[in-house]
């Protein structure tokens, strides 16, 4: 159980945390209420998986005593079921492999133009690859409709290796939240952890740019993060099982690898 002064360095750092979260109910229209009910079915579906990670039975009496709310609403919300989203990763996890595996590139290393055509195309036996829970053609709506393939006379062709979110309200949040989560983990791993290398957490800011500036730094950071995420891709994909079947190791590990950049008018 926590101890007494970490509680309070939470509870010292909740109202801060919570900032970005108030400003986002704020711009949508979401009362108090709507967050209240939002937290309680986070709190559930947190404490059912701590207590599954224990070996323990989920039932309504622990996850009550685990969270602080009221039987009748932990019932209330398992009853109706969360409307969380899985995690998804199936899009970055489709283009490192297309990016990495000698089958789906050129000799110069570069994704090359894959044909979509047939049960059998090599789009088909890429999708199958990476999963074989979602056909092929729903895989290609999703890549299309973040602007990550062009359709060309030769096949389909990878123009973008990062998710292009901007105009879809939904998909945005959900990798939010993603972004949140694996934040939060990483840097609660580096406080209590003791291992030797801890995961990365670095920030870089500086608070007096000048304004012209602005829109040619957007592009180099953009340009560069792309790159960086390109050849993490890259280096990581040699030790994914998915994609290495023939080496026998024991795996099951989930790294994510995320990067932002904020450019605020500090004097507004």
């Amino acid at each position: 159980m926590t101890n007494k002064p970490n509680q309070s360095a939470v509870q010292r750092s909740l109202q801060v945390m919570l900032r970005p979260i108030a400003r986002l109910c704020l711009r949508h229209g979401l009362a108090v209420h709507e967050l209240t009910e939002a937290l309680k079915s986070a709190l559930v579906s947190v404490a059912e998986t701590e207590i599954q990670n224990k070996g323990e039975k989920v039932n309504v009496s622990r996850v009550s005593v685990a969270t602080g709310i009221h039987r009748k609403d932990v019932a209330r919300i398992q009853e109706t079921g969360s409307d969380f989203m899985e995690p998804v990763n199936l899009v970055s996890r489709l283009v490192s492999t297309w990016e990495s595996t000698p089958q789906f590139c050129t000799k110069g290393g570069k994704p090359r133009v894959l044909g979509t055509e047939g049960a059998d195309s090599d789009f088909a036996q890429l999708v199958r690859l990476v999963t074989k829970d979602v056909h092929p053609r729903g895989v290609l709506l999703q890549l299309d409709r973040l602007n990550m393939v062009e359709h060309t006379a030769n096949g389909l062709k990878l123009v973008a290796g990062n998710q292009n979110v901007r105009h879809d309200l939904g998909k945005a949040y959900h990798v939010l939240a993603q972004d949140l989560e694996d934040l939060s983990l990483a840097v609660e791993h580096n406080i209590h952890s003791s291992d030797e290398t801890p995961h990365l957490h670095a920030r870089t800011e500086f608070d007096n740019v000048f304004v012209d500036a602005i829109p040619s730094i957007r592009l180099w950071l953009l340009k560069e993060g792309s790159e960086f995420h390109k050849r993490a891709r890259e280096f990581l994909s040699g030790f994914d099982q998915d994609l290495n079947p023939h080496v026998r190791k024991e795996a099951g590990m989930r790294i994510s690898l995320t990067s932002f950049v904020n450019v605020e008018d500090k004097k507004r």
